[in-house]
């Protein structure tokens, strides 16, 4: 699973402003908040097992 940004936001992020990509992480914290799942970036490291599928 990834973060949830846009293949066009992964590809133009280096050349984005401070204010496009608040932009981008305010999307992507109110699509997690949504789900009602915690965004990966801050899932990571809860537990291992339940954030990787390595079977």
């Amino acid at each position: 699973m990834g973060c949830g940004r846009s293949f066009i936001e992964v590809a133009q992020w280096v050349a984005m402003t401070d204010a496009q990509k608040e932009a981008v992480w305010q999307r992507l914290t109110a699509y997690w908040a949504a789900r009602g799942e915690p965004p990966p970036w801050l899932a990571r490291g809860r537990n291992e097992s339940e954030t990787l599928n390595w079977d």
